[in-house]
């Protein structure tokens, strides 16, 4: 039963959504019905209707009983408020009238709209009927506006006055219009109050609003010279304010105050969704809200007026929320005039549709009318039925409820006027829709349309009698043309479209002027004729602008003595006529050459009547009459430097005026025609300070440029009173760079100084300078005129400083040097010297040297590894004689040491340590030339040797040639003689009888290599205990040598073994393990490098109980 219930319900939802559907759509046909034809009749000519539309708006009714109030209406920058009523009924409104597109207050646009015409037929949007619409305008237009007329310094009424303009933009505006109520009363010139806020809501001169929403105060922005407008600066300015006004808080205008039973109106943007019905009693049923009752799926206009190629996009549907199990769609069919239209789902669900291109609405047209000339209000029609659409919008929501919105597309003019207006020019061609299908021609292209207006180059013409003469216009005269004169005269029109005179033939009335009237424009020209019945002078042709002098007096006349008694026409100021015939004539050249030949009547001392014909003809263009001309202009590289003025030359007649300056009546412009890194004075209005129209700036920057180069800049002068142009060459000449401009001096920096100590302040920069160049301290310049008792020094060819802190009060030191280079160029370094308060650095720094061995003869380097202070210096104080050299900057010795020294030789080199504070220390460098005993091992072996015996051990290494032995002199032991061969190094000892057994001496042998180092090696020498058992009978034959022979070391003697018989088994055991043993040491010996000698092994056999 539950879900049959539901079921039901739904349908019930549905059929109630599609009545309401119906009914919307039903009233806005009807409403379209009104729209368009009292549009279609009021565009008629003096129809009955707006005869009509007059005596409503005089009768009495409810625009006298019960008009429209409206309260203010706070709109926030590029937003849309709704106006709201303090009095009176919209329900009684038929429409909106007379409500401008546009409107501009404080020189900014706003862009009211109406909302005569809503869709779907709901009581819910029966609210919106007859609103005003507006929107401000956007906020960087008002940034823009703020930025010219306030910061810019250009001249306005707010320049520097911030004040002024905040005020200006919080005032209260009137947006006019009238109002057409149901009864056909009129109320004329309603008011709706219009005002300014901020991103905040209030007002732009609330000094503690923040207009801009960046954070900062429209009072702070203001005084600091920021914009209040422009949330990009974070209240910051680009460049103060000259002079700040007071920015004291300003009594803001008043505001209506709001009704006691209404709030203040609110700014309600139309894409907000619209909040739901809230039931008016607590005890009421609880009525059903539907998603159809509660937004709004076309945020848009509903009666979209589209200019051709136009397109318009609705706001977001439903207020720009997401709606979750909604579909809209668009049901509408675009129509003859619509290019496209439809939901795009890319952007966020909204309308798009745009308008087709005016060749469109052209051909359409010459479909239907051809070359015919329809009545107005036919072709008006016509535009209705066939570009006036109505679309539709729909939308399914998951809750069974359904919205429909229906609206209409209308066509306007490119002028944004509706076709149907006969005054409105819709393709903008300058002629009028009604004009256009009076003289056949498409008022939707703007390539056919009437003539132009005919023009006359020459409106004066004198003619003999009976001489025909024909006028010729720029453009053939329409067939209706019509010709005004008065007297009996021959005018007529050619085929050709010219106008025909002939001349009269009646001296009193021998001129007369003709008025012709175009059909389309109206009186267009006036042509002066005048019938010429005297003999014939010569007649004068003068450009204007120039003076020409001539005498019109024939040769018969002049040998007759005639002369001009009189002049019958006034004459112009720029001429003269003499007694004589002579004529001076200097037209000036705004006397225009479209006036034709003037004739001057004069009366002969004969009595005759003669005329003199003066024809003006138009002036030399002043780009041909003054030749413009720069003269060379010489700059440096890296610099820029600016032209004079042109001047011209001048040509008049057959003479030449050089270097002759511009008229000002020529209005001359310039501008860089070409050329790269220049810029010209265009015209006065651009000039700054100094500057003249058309110099020249140049900038020698270019990457390519090199002294002797010549660069041409081409300037294009417009003559702006006749149009005439003329390119006139400037050439830069490139000069080399002053030396001044090539060089970025430095000095050290960071370096402080001991009160009253002095310190070397060393050049930084790379380079030598220019011969000739000097380093200058001037303690009188202005730089140096704080040295507070510093004494500064300068090396004027190195340009290092020596700088001396005075011994009290010492303050840091800031000055300059100045160098001075041969080109007479200059340039000021400045440096810096702190003062050092605490302990002096060679107190707190202890730098050292490793000492170090090198090879003699070759270049070696090597750190100093201990830490110093930034700039702190190093120079050798002392080389001990070799050849030595120290980095300043890092302390690092380079030395070459004697090749010749003797290996091991020491030389101490003094380095001294220069601390940045001034204070330093002199250390030592200890350097040892390498020798050959750091790397040789000369070797022994230990010596075992009984007492009165000699032994003897060789040396086992192999040692460099020329290496020499020797015992050291001062080695004397009691009772052992010691002996070592000077050249093999065999070492021999021998202790006498007195020397017990046990006893142990070193014996110091002194190496002696080529390189004459040396290296003393202690061999060891033991006595050994007597044997208690008679030894075997040795065969060895005892040793040759003179001296003590050397022995091996022998381990200590083992005790004699018991007597065994020869087939024992332990003595059979003893003798093997004794061999083997022998073998194993022999082995460990001779890996260990230890010499083996031959006695020493008998020895040990015969120790061991061993034979051979």
């Amino acid at each position: 039963m539950a879900e049959k219930c539901g079921w039901a319900a739904g349908e019930a939802r549905r059929a109630g959504s599609c009545a309401r559907a119906r009914l919307r759509r039903g009233v806005v046909v009807a409403t379209a019905a009104l729209l368009v034809a009292p549009l279609v009749q009021v565009a008629g000519v003096g129809g009955s209707v707006g005869l009509s539309s007059e005596a409503h708006a005089e009768e009495a009714g409810i625009a006298s009983t019960n008009p429209l109030k409206y309260k203010e209406l706070r709109v926030q920058p590029g937003k849309v408020s709704r106006s709201e009523l303090e009095s009176g009924d919209l329900s009684t409104v038929a429409e909106i009238r007379e409500l401008p597109n546009a409107i501009t207050f404080n020189g900014r646009w706003w862009y009211p709209s109406h909302n005569n015409f809503v869709g779907g037929g709901e009581k819910k949007r029966e609210g919106e009927r007859h609103q005003v619409s507006v929107r401000a305008p956007e906020i960087g237009f008002i940034s823009t506006f703020y930025e010219d007329a306030v910061l810019s310094g250009e001249d306005s009424i707010y320049k520097f006055n911030p004040q002024k303009f905040l005020d200006a933009q919080s005032k209260v505006h009137e947006l006019t219009y009238s109002i057409g109520f149901k009864d056909g009363s009129v109320q004329k010139n309603a008011v709706l109050p219009l005002r300014l806020v901020g991103l905040d809501g209030r007002l732009a001169n609330d000094l503690g609003g923040d207009f801009d929403g960046d954070g900062v105060t429209n009072g702070e922005e203001a005084r600091s010279g920021a914009n209040p407008f422009d949330a990009r600066d974070k209240g910051k300015a680009k460049k103060p304010l000259p002079k700040l006004p007071q920015t004291t808080t300003p009594t803001p205008a008043p505001s209506p105050a709001p009704s006691p039973t209404q709030a203040p109106a609110p700014t309600v943007s139309s894409e907000q969704p619209k909040p739901p019905a809230v039931p008016t009693s607590t005890s009421a049923k609880p009525t059903v809200s539907y998603k159809a009752d509660k937004y709004d799926p076309y945020p848009g206009e509903l009666l979209i007026r589209l200019k051709p190629g136009e397109e318009y996009r609705t706001g977001k549907p439903f207020g720009g929320t997401a709606v979750s199990g909604s579909t809209i769609r668009y049901t509408g069919k675009p129509g003859a005039a619509v290019e496209h239209a439809f939901i795009d789902v890319s952007d966020a669900n909204r309308f798009v549709v745009k308008a087709k291109g005016l060749d469109t609405f052209a051909e359409a047209y010459d479909r239907e009318f051809g070359n015919s000339k329809p009545e107005f209000e036919k072709a008006a029609k016509w535009f209705q039925d066939t570009f006036i659409t109505s679309q539709r919008v729909e939308v399914d929501y998951d809750d069974n409820s359904t919205d429909v919105v229906e609206f209409f597309i209308g066509i306007v003019g490119m002028d944004g006027r509706a076709f149907a207006i006969a005054s409105a020019d819709f393709d903008e061609d300058g002629v009028s829709n009604a004009d256009e299908l009076r003289f056949g021609t498409n008022p939707f292209s703007p390539g056919s349309k009437p003539h132009e207006k005919p023009r006359f180059s020459v409106t004066s013409k004198s003619v003999k009698p009976g001489e025909a003469y024909e006028f010729v216009p720029s453009e053939p005269l329409d067939p209706d043309t019509k010709f005004v004169f008065e007297g009996d005269y021959q005018v007529s029109l050619t085929p050709d479209g010219n106008v025909r005179v002939v001349g009269s033939s009646d001296k009193r009335n021998h001129k007369f002027e003709i008025t012709v009237k175009d059909p389309l424009y109206g009186d267009v020209a006036t042509l002066h004729v005048e019938s010429d019945f005297t003999e014939d002078w010569t007649p004068i042709s003068v450009r204007a602008g120039s003076s020409f002098e001539t005498n019109v007096m024939t040769k018969e006349d002049v040998e007759d003595g005639v002369t001009i008694a009189s002049v019958e026409d006034a004459v112009p100021e720029w001429m003269k006529i003499g007694p004589d015939g002579e004529v001076f004539l200097n037209p000036p050249r705004s006397e225009s050459a479209t006036k034709g030949t003037r004739t001057y009547w004069v009366t002969l001392s004969t009595g005759k009547r003669r005329v003199i014909r003066v024809n003006v003809l138009d002036p030399t263009p002043y780009a041909e009459e003054y030749k413009l001309q720069y003269p060379d202009v010489f700059v440096r590289l890296g610099e820029s430097a600016r032209s004079h003025i042109p001047l011209a030359t001048v040509t008049q007649g057959t003479a030449e005026f050089y270097n002759q300056p511009v008229p000002e009546d020529a209005q001359v412009s310039f501008a860089i025609h070409e050329g790269e890194n220049a810029s010209v004075v265009e015209q006065a209005g651009t000039a700054k300070d100094g500057e003249q129209p058309g110099m020249v700036t140049f900038s020698a920057t270019g990457d390519n440029l090199k002294a002797g180069d010549v660069v041409r800049v081409m300037v294009k002068a417009t003559f702006g009173a006749d149009k005439s142009t003329q390119y006139v060459p400037v050439y830069f000449n490139i000069l080399d760079r002053k030396i001044a401009g090539r060089y970025n001096h430095t000095y050290e920096t960071g370096r402080e100084v001991l009160p009253g100590t002095p310190i070397v302040l060393h050049r930084t920069d790379v380079g030598n300078v220019p011969e000739g160049t000097d380093f200058l301290f001037f303690e009188d310049k202005k730089k140096n005129q704080n040295l507070a008792g510093w004494n500064v020094t300068v090396n004027r060819d190195t340009g290092n400083l020596v700088v001396r802190a005075p011994q009290n009060g010492a303050r840091p030191l800031d000055a300059v040097v100045t160098v001075s280079y041969p080109d007479g160029s200059s340039t000021d370094v400045p440096f810096h010297v702190g003062v050092k308060h605490s302990n002096p650095d060679v107190d707190v720094y202890e730098p050292k040297y490793v000492p170090e061995t090198l090879i003699g003869g070759s270049r070696t380097s090597y750190e100093m590894l201990t830490p110093v202070p930034p700039n702190t210096t190093f120079s050798i104080e002392e080389n001990a004689g070799v050849d030595v050299s120290v980095d300043t900057k890092t302390g690092r010795i380079t030395a070459v040491l004697p090749k010749d020294a003797p290996g091991g030789a020491t030389y101490n080199v003094r380095v001294r340590v220069k601390y940045p504070d001034g204070s330093d220390e002199v250390i030592t460098a200890e350097l040892r030339k390498k020798a050959t005993a750091d790397d040789e091992r000369p070797r022994w072996s230990d010596i075992y040797v009984m007492a009165g015996e000699l032994a003897s051990t060789p040396q086992g290494q192999k040692l460099p040639p020329e290496t020499t032995f020797g015992v050291d002199a001062s080695f004397a032991p009691k009772g052992w003689q010691v002996h070592v061969d000077k050249y093999s190094g065999t070492l021999q000892v021998l202790p006498d009888a007195s020397v017990q057994p046990k006893s142990r001496i070193e014996v110091p042998v002194v190496v002696t290599f080529k390189d004459g180092s040396q290296r003393t090696v202690k061999v060891p020498a033991v006595v050994r205990a007597p044997r208690h058992t008679p030894a075997p009978p040795t065969t060895e034959a005892p040793t040759s040598t003179p001296t003590p022979a050397p022995s091996t070391p022998a381990p200590k003697p083992a005790p004699a073994p018991t007597p065994e018989t020869r087939t024992s088994a332990a003595g059979w055991v003893i003798v093997i393990l004794g061999s083997l043993g022998f073998l194993v040491g022999g082995a460990l010996l001779a890996l260990q490098e230890f010499p083996v000698i031959q006695s020493n092994v008998h020895k040990f056999m015969r120790d061991l109980g061993l034979r051979r």
